[in-house]
């Protein structure tokens, strides 16, 4: 698929000149889809010098994490091997909810930006409260759109998600419709709508609402879509359906698309079904 992004220069479209952020966003998705080819090996020694830099910032910003690494047999100026690595030990949900702010970096290196708070969906029952910076954001976004782009989506389409709707806008029975798919491509290429309706709408409420949009792609949760294609008629659906969740209902939701929706696209939670019959 042949992509080109805006321009900021006026006459000048091949090769484009994106605004900074969109540029930088190209960037760090271009450095995604090098690096994946990668051999292993190489991978594994960034990962190690990336890893060495974290425990090197929080052994001195986040006391909390101080103790563990040192029983774990880190400490500042040492390799972080893989047998220091895997003697630390996972961090808890009731750990990390009993330790709040004291998880919290007392200071981040230059060129992080601002932080902000926001909390998990709480679908457990149990929000946990989280802190960001605008650079991991700025990251995120652009592991979004390569995301999108491994899928192969086709960005002047419709997409739909159902997912948990934290600031209380995309209630059934309508949910909320953005003009565009969000600030990971707005910026950088045109696209089509994007339909959004909360993850806790009842699932018979939630196929009408997709019956109604109609979109070419799809994105939710494991779990949720699940519960959809069992309520809905054999071979209907979203051609392209980017899943969300833990590995055991990612894992159940290729079996079921595997033995009645078509195929699977491997190395990825995206599941390629049948385009949309939608009556």
């Amino acid at each position: 698929m042949y992509r080109i992004p805006f321009t900021r220069v006026p006459g000048q479209l091949v090769p484009a000149v994106p605004a900074p952020a969109a540029a930088e966003r190209l960037a760090l998705r271009g450095q995604l889809e090098a690096s994946q080819w990668w051999p292993a090996e190489v991978l594994a020694q960034l990962q190690q010098a990336q890893l060495e830099a974290l425990c090197e910032h929080i052994w001195e910003q986040v006391p909390w994490y101080r103790d563990r690494l040192a029983e774990a047999g880190w400490a500042p100026g040492r390799p972080m091997t893989l047998e220091c690595y895997r003697r630390l030990p996972i961090l808890r949900r009731e750990e990390a909810m009993a330790a709040g702010e004291a998880l919290r970096a007392r200071a981040l290196p230059e060129g992080h930006g601002e932080v902000s708070a926001g909390s998990t969906s709480g679908s457990t029952g149990r929000s946990l409260r989280y802190w960001v910076s605008e650079l991991a954001r700025r990251i995120g976004s652009a592991f979004h759109l390569h995301i999108y782009c491994l899928a192969g989506w086709d960005f002047s389409r419709d997409l739909a998600s159902i997912l948990v709707d934290k600031q209380g806008v995309a209630a059934a029975p309508e949910g909320r419709t953005y003009p565009d798919w969000g600030p990971c491509l707005a910026d950088l290429y045109p696209s089509g709508r994007h339909h959004f309706l909360a993850a806790m709408t009842d699932i018979d409420d939630q196929l009408d609402w997709l019956q109604r949009r109609r979109p070419a792609y799809l994105q939710t949760y494991p779990s949720n879509l699940v519960a959809l294609l069992e309520h809905a008629e054999a071979g209907g659906g979203c051609r392209w359906t980017s899943c969300r969740g833990s590995p055991p209902w990612a894992n159940r939701c290729r079996r079921r698309c595997a033995s009645g929706y078509g195929g699977i696209s491997a190395g990825r939670c995206s599941m390629s079904i049948p385009p949309p019959r939608w009556g």
